[in-house]
């Protein structure tokens, strides 16, 4: 029990940091504060819409099809 005591406490210094005087910080660092897609620009939600589209249309490609044309 104190094991998991202990590993909330250093995820709540993760999640919001003592001392902290700057609100943007907070923000960033405490995730109920504030929505990451508001954080993203434009051109980060076109890509991640047109992404979301392709899979729903299946106009995708494999993981082996990537490996066996590129290699690892």
């Amino acid at each position: 029990m104190k094991e998991f005591k202990l590993k909330s406490e250093r995820k709540e210094k993760l999640i919001r940091p003592k001392n902290s005087n700057n609100q943007k910080r907070d923000s960033i660092c405490n995730p109920c504060n504030n929505d990451w897609w508001n954080d993203l620009s434009e051109k980060e939600k076109t890509g991640i819409m047109r992404g979301l589209n392709d899979m729903k249309n299946q106009d995708t490609l494999s993981h082996d099809m990537i490996i066996e044309k590129y290699g690892l």
